[in-house]
Order: structure tokens, then sequence, then C-alpha cells
């Protein structure tokens, strides 16, 4: 049974490539791949994860397009601390101790993408600005032994936003390179008291990127 929020995201996907199917605008039809990485700092919960990630641009007018976009990275880290958090029971051990574990980052984003000039030597800059959901999740096992600590993360997906450049050189008019940098604020909210809330401290988090994009619409002209 396919929910509500996934019709309502199929209906609006098909309404924006009948818009950017009668665009004659400069912006291109493109699918970008990326690899990238996050510096996050959120402590020893997710520093720097990296994995890969993807765009659809779908122009509605020149040199504009709709952005839809998602990432997903880990990280594998290994950390020390107290096993003890909340209510301490007399004679507990609560020294620290080495735990291994893998932490995750997924955001899916939907905004706009401009072409602020136009291709220059096979170089075409691009603007974007998105809408983010920003899903977390981290958990640890203590080395040679079972105990498992694990951060509180906010539940389902936090919304912020995202903002950067990025520059493609154009290989062929169909395939190109791009590199990416930009700002991430996920704005994750997860505070508290007597836990471990590594996801409370509202960062910006720094993004880079490098991938290839193809200009899809190139295939049927």
């Amino acid at each position: 049974m396919i929910s509500h929020a996934v019709r309502v995201g199929l209906a609006l996907f098909v309404v924006l490539l009948s818009l950017s199917a009668g665009s004659s605008g400069a912006v291109a039809q493109a699918l970008g791949i990326e690899v990238g990485m996050t510096r996050a700092g959120y402590g020893n919960a997710l520093q720097r994860p990296a994995g890969i990630g993807g765009y659809l641009d779908l122009p509605v007018r020149e040199r504009f397009a709709i952005r839809l976009a998602g990432s997903h990275q880990t990280e594998h880290r290994s950390i020390r601390r107290s096993p003890c958090t909340g209510l301490v029971l007399p004679g507990s051990n609560c020294s620290e101790r080495p735990f291994d574990g893998d932490a995750r980052m997924s955001v899916i984003a939907a905004g706009v993408a401009v072409q602020p000039i136009e291709p220059a030597a096979g170089f075409l800059p691009e603007l974007y600005v998105l809408a983010t959901g920003t899903s977390v999740d981290a958990v640890f096992t203590e080395q040679g032994g079972d105990g498992e600590v694990r951060p509180i993360a906010p539940d389902g997906f936090s919304v912020g936003w995202a903002a950067g450049g990025q520059v493609h050189y154009l290989i062929t008019p169909l395939v190109g390179l791009s590199g990416r940098i930009g700002v991430h604020a996920p704005q994750l909210g997860a505070c508290g008291q007597d836990a471990w809330f590594p996801f409370c401290e509202d960062r910006t988090l720094l993004e880079f990127a490098v991938g290839l994009r193809m200009n899809w619409s190139m295939l049927v002209r």
C-alpha cells in the first residue's frame, strides 16, 4: 500500500517533469552522481562521514531548475567513553573503555539550482539552495565485550537547509565532471540530560563532493 506522502511525491515529480519537458531554457535536464564527505563535528558520535549522493535537475525556465537530491554517508569510529549514563547504581563500573561503532547520516532535499552565467570554455558554474530532511544514527559496541552505547538521535528526519556552489566541466555535451562545496544546517536539536546527546548542538556542516553529471535531455534531442 503506497502511503499518502509517497503518492504526493510521485505526483509532484510528474508535474515537475512535465514542466521541464516544455522548458526551452539553457538549463539541461541533468542527473548527477557524487562521492562526498561532510565535516560534521558531533563529538565522538559523528565526525567526518563519507559516502555517495545524487541529484536530479528539472528545468522550469532559463538558467533555473528544480533540484531533487539525496545522500547517504557513513563513518566507522573507535572511541573511549564510560558506559554509564542516566541513573547509575552503586558499585557500577563506569571507567572509560574502548568501543567500536558505525554512524550514518542520510539526507533528502529539494530546492532550486541556478546557473548565474553562460558556460565558458567548457566550465559551467551553478548555485543551489535546498530544504533538507536529515536522519542520523550511531551505535557502538565494547571491544571484547557485549556492552553497547548509543547516542540519542532525533526521531525521523529533521528539517533544515543547505546552500552552496558547484562547477561542472563538460567533457562532451552529454557528460561532465563536477566539484561541489556547500554548507548544511540540519537543525537536529536532540537535547536532554542524563544521557549522551551529541546531536544537540545547532551546527552548520561543511560539505565537499566530486562526481559525474549527465545532461540526459541531450539523449532525446
